[in-house]
This record gives structure tokens, C-alpha cells and sequence, in this order.
């Protein structure tokens, strides 16, 4: 009955690491989204701006409202096209309401038929001095094609109860030109035209001037653009060739950067999928490894009836702790390279490491105490041990806390000394299979002969293992260093 409850919990400890760590790695629960962030999402692209409007007339006099610019939109979800304006408080009292006329102008500077004028009316808009209004309302176009607008005043509220009226001479209309950036660049930075530098820096008359945002800025009123901020001298060197080349050079910067970032997230990905498969591998093939090691030990009563219960459970849950935070890790490294800085996932690092080597550095332990205080056939288990162990060896091998071990010791030929420890290892138990042969040959007195079959796999593997290792190890720089160090010295003598 034990023995049946504890096959049940291994059987579960080895099989639900693997749905757990490909749900983790690969499925991911899918972000919830608020039905308010949607729905502002929905909002912005459901308006396509259209085309920019300017101010194109001199500000009307005493006027405490005046237009900076606005954009004609496309309604993608009704098909109609909106008007869009934004206006500031220029004067010094706390705007409430504001009315105005809307005209608009055809390419030859001619006002469309009547019937087109708007009544735009912005209610209980509570705009203090140098604050700006009017760009959530939207105005209604129907079919009219706005290029270019003049906007009269009627009437402006102030919160006192004030209200400011339009004289019969207080709105006189001439038109102000505008000249587009895109006119004036060369081709190759007219890409570099941003909301901020549309138009030409350029002084007009009657003490005005043009900013790069498109805003009419009077002198009198201060040299800053209400709208962005910049005097005239700061926004021509906005506009300047220099300027626009610069920020070309440093878009096409980040875009090269973004582009290598993202070559560097997919290499990560990569890496740690690659590991994630060897851990897979490792656990399922080397679990058999672990069983049949912890009976083997337990039958040279190297270990406890109690040990070799537990530790095949010990084992196992390592290796599937191991086999999760790979999971974890691979999760991260496919959201956009989120495992840039090892600072970023030092500890879960740390325990896929310990855990991956944890049961490794058990079973050669076993193989060790059962080669040296027992019979000298429990060196068979060793190439056996060690074709099923190869997952493993390659799976920590490429761990990020064995490489960060590995640079610490500043040791530059660790891989190189390591290859040549298990060279001759290998060559070792090669020379004792085939030591151990004539032990397996038996002579009879009437001429017969028989042969134990069993040594013949094991010296086949132990000696073609030893051969590869031979031929890999001598093409190692350590070797070739110190082969060409004992010819020198032969030439010498």
C-alpha cells in the first residue's frame, strides 16, 4: 500500500511540472482590461485628424479670447467631419462663456455662401488667465471643406457677472499667410515635422510673429508662444536645419536601438527556451537514472531503506523546482527581453541552478561510494550513469549561475580543464573494461570455451566514449599549447 501511495506521489511530482511549466512558459493568463480604459482606447482612434487650421487674422482688439490653432477631424464611426479649436485666455479675468462666429474661406480667399457660418458657444468653460479652452468641444461641419476660418467674438462672460462685448471696429479681418515647414525642408526631413514645428518661424506685421506650433504671438502681449512656450528666437532654432537633422539622426538612433533590443529579447527568448527543453529532458530522462542508482545503492546497503525511499522524492521535486523557475524565466524573457540585467531574476536564477545541480551531484556521489567501498562490477554503472546524466550536464552546464560561477573564478581554461578531467575518467574506465575482459574468458579442461557477454556493451561504450573525448581534447588549446611546448624543447636538446 505504501509502496503504491508513494509511486502515486512520485508520479505526480515528475508528470505535473510539465503542463505547469508550459502553461507558465507559454500560456500566460491574458491581461484584464478595464471597460474604461477601452473605451478611452475606442476614442482615440476613432478621430482622424484631417488637416491643421491656423490663426490667419490679426487678434480683434481688447478681445480677452484668443485662437491658437485647431484641426479639422474625420469621424470614423459616423463618417462626419468635425471642427476643433483651442483658444486661450488672454486676458486677466476667469473666462465663464464664450460665443463666436465661424466663417470660413475657400483656396481664392473668398467666404463660402451663407448658410456655413457656425455659432460655436463655449458654456461654463471656467478658464483662468493663460489657461486654454475649447479643444473637447467638437463643431459639426456637415459637407463644408474648412481650409482656412475667421472667427468673430460676439461676447465673452466672466464668473464676476462681467461681460466683454465685440465694438462695431473691434474685429477688423486681413489675411495673415502661413508658410508650412514641409514648403521650406528639403525632402529627406520633412518626416521630422512634428505638432511642434509645423509652421515657419517668421515675424509678421503689426508686431507679430508666427511660432512653429502655428500661433499667432503678439509683442505687446510678452515674446513666449501662449501655446508652447517658446520665444521667437527658441523657435527658430527649433525650425532650423541643424536642429531637424539632429533629431533625425537621433530618431534613426532609437529605431536602431529599439531594433537591437528587440534582436537581443528574441535571442534571450531563445536561449532560455532552449534551456527550458533541457530541462524537460533532464528531468524525464534523468529520473530513471535516479531510481535506478538509489536501488542499486540501497542493495549494496550504501544507503538506509528510508533513504532510498525519500531521496528518489528529493530528487525529483529538485529537479521539478528546477524545471518551474526555467519556466519562469522563459515567461519573462518573452515579454520583450524582461531578463535584460541579471539583477532583474539573481535569486530565481540562483535556485534553478542549486536545484539542477542538486540531484546531479547526488548520484555521482552514489557512484563514487559504490565504486570504492564495493565490488569492482559498480563501475559498469558509471558509463551508464553518464549517458543518462548527459541531459543534465548540458542543461546546468548552460545555466546562468553556473557561467556567473564560472567567470568568478577568473579561471579563463576551466572548460578546458574540466573536458580533460572527464577525458580521463573515461579513458580510466575504458582500461578497466578492457582490464576486466580476461576475468570474463573461461577455459575448460576438454577444450571448451565460454565468454561472459555482459562486459561486451559496456567496454563498447566505455572505449568509443573514451575515443571522442580523446579527439575532442586534442584540439584544445591547453593540449596544443602543451604539445608544441615539448617539441620546442626536444629541438633545444
Amino acid at each position: 500500500m505504501w509502496g503504491i501511495i508513494l509511486g502515486a506521489i512520485l508520479a505526480v511530482i515528475v508528470i505535473s511540472p510539465l503542463a505547469a511549466s508550459l502553461l507558465i512558459a507559454f500560456g500566460g493568463a491574458k491581461k484584464l482590461r478595464l471597460p474604461e480604459i477601452e473605451l478611452n482606447k475606442f476614442k482615440r482612434k476613432r478621430f482622424e485628424r484631417v488637416r491643421w487650421i491656423f490663426n490667419e487674422q490679426c487678434p480683434a482688439n481688447d478681445c480677452p479670447v484668443m485662437f491658437l490653432r485647431g484641426a479639422v477631424l474625420k469621424d470614423k464611426t459616423t463618417g462626419k467631419n468635425l471642427l476643433q479649436l483651442k483658444f486661450i485666455n488672454a486676458g486677466t479675468q476667469t473666462i465663464k462663456s464664450a460665443y463666436a462666429a465661424i466663417d470660413f474661406i475657400d483656396d481664392a480667399g473668398d467666404i463660402i455662401a451663407n448658410g456655413t457660418t457656425i455659432q460655436a458657444e463655449y458654456l461654463d468653460v471656467n478658464c483662468v488667465s493663460g489657461d486654454t479652452f475649447g479643444q473637447k468641444q467638437l463643431l459639426d461641419l456637415g459637407d463644408i471643406g474648412a481650409i482656412h476660418i475667421v472667427i468673430t467674438y460676439s461676447k465673452v462672460v466672466f464668473t464676476d457677472g462681467t461681460v466683454w462685448r465685440a465694438g462695431t471696429d473691434s474685429q477688423v479681418s486681413r489675411p495673415i499667410p502661413v508658410t508650412l515647414m514641409k514648403s521650406v525642408l528639403p525632402p529627406e526631413l520633412q518626416n521630422e515635422v512634428s505638432e511642434e514645428t509645423l509652421c515657419k518661424p517668421e515675424t509678421l506685421g503689426g508686431g507679430l510673429w508666427r511660432c512653429t506650433c502655428g500661433c499667432l504671438v503678439g509683442t505687446a502681449d510678452g515674446d513666449a508662444c501662449p501655446n508652447c512656450q517658446q520665444t521667437f528666437s527658441q523657435a527658430q532654432e527649433t525650425a532650423s536645419v541643424s536642429v531637424l537633422e539632429k533629431r533625425k539622426q537621433k530618431k534613426i538612433a532609437e529605431q536602431e536601438q529599439k531594433a537591437l533590443d528587440k534582436k537581443v529579447a528574441k535571442t534571450e527568448s531563445n536561449r532560455y527556451i532552449k534551456q527550458l527543453i533541457f530541462a524537460i529532458i533532464s528531468l524525464y530522462v534523468g529520473t530513471p537514472c535516479i531510481l535506478f542508482n538509489i536501488d542499486y545503492a540501497y542493495r549494496l546497503s550504501v544507503i538506509s531503506s528510508g533513504g532510498a525511499e525519500i531521496l528518489p522524492l528529493i530528487c525529483a521535486m529538485l529537479s521539478s523546482i528546477s524545471l518551474i523557475a526555467t519556466a519562469l524565466l522563459v515567461q519573462r524573457a518573452r515579454k520583450d527581453g524582461g531578463i535584460k540585467e541579471p539583477q532583474s531574476a539573481r535569486k530565481l536564477v540562483k535556485i534553478q541552478g542549486i536545484t539542477a545541480l542538486a540531484p546531479m551531484c547526488l548520484i555521482l556521489i552514489l557512484n563514487i561510494i559504490s565504486l570504492i567501498h564495493f565490488s569492482l562490477e559498480s563501475i559498469f554503472l558509471i558509463p551508464y550513469s553518464i549517458l543518462l546524466l548527459l541531459p543534465n550536464y548540458l542543461y546546468c552546464y548552460q545555466l546562468p549561475y553556473i557561467r556567473e560561477r564560472l567567470k568568478r573564478s577568473k579561471a579563463k581554461r576551466v572548460k578546458e580543464i574540466i573536458a580533460l578531467i572527464v577525458c580521463g575518467i573515461a579513458v580510466l574506465f575504458a582500461i578497466l573494461c578492457i582490464a576486466y575482459i580476461p576475468s570474463c574468458m573461461h577455459f575448460y579442461m576438454g577444450g571448451g570455451f565460454s565468454f561472459d557477454s555482459y562486459i561486451v556493451l559496456p567496454c563498447i561504450i566505455s572505449v568509443i566514449v573514451a575515443a571522442v573525448l580523446i579527439i575532442y581534447c586534442s584540439r584544445l588549446p591547453i593540449v596544443k599549447n602543451w604539445l608544441a611546448k615539448r617539441k620546442s624543447r626536444k629541438r633545444e636538446k
